[in-house]
């Protein structure tokens, strides 16, 4: 489960003076730096049915090659790389916003996921990634009988 706590300073006098407080957004990147939590990047939302975990990842404009998935000791990374495009002559850009390079994002599987059968699908500018859960794990109906 990932956190979604952040911490404020309700009291602080330049919150009261400006309406926000310039240290708390500094904590907050500093949080993000230091715990894992990416304050920017891959962007993800886990979800979860009877039968498996799915996380899904914004990647647009990234091609399948361009993007890797692992699974090792409990760990599952995603990863990828976006090269720049190269500059043709005569052409000069006047505003990039595009972000280029590496990304990585690393989770903890769950107790219950089957590790050797972790399953990745690319659609429209989305990496869904399926977990499926172990039967130990997935709720069962009990019959009840008559006595």
């Amino acid at each position: 489960m990932l956190p979604v706590l952040f911490k404020t300073r309700l009291g602080s006098p330049l919150a009261a003076r400006w309406g926000f407080d310039p240290f708390c957004e500094l904590d907050r990147f500093a949080d993000a730096l230091f715990s894992g939590r990416p304050s920017a990047g891959l962007h993800v939302d886990v979800r979860e049915d009877q039968d498996n975990f799915y996380i899904d990842a914004d990647v647009p404009g990234f091609a399948r090659e361009d993007i890797e998935v692992t699974s090792e000791d409990g760990i599952l990374t995603i990863s990828g790389q976006r090269k720049s495009e190269e500059s043709r002559e005569g052409e000069n850009f006047h505003v990039t916003e595009r972000r280029m390079g590496r990304f990585s994002r690393t989770f903890r599987l769950p107790d219950g996921v089957k590790e050797d059968s972790v399953a990745a699908e690319l659609k429209d500018g989305v990496l869904t990634v399926t977990l499926a859960k172990t039967e130990e794990v997935k709720p069962r109906r009990i019959e009840v009988k008559p006595s």
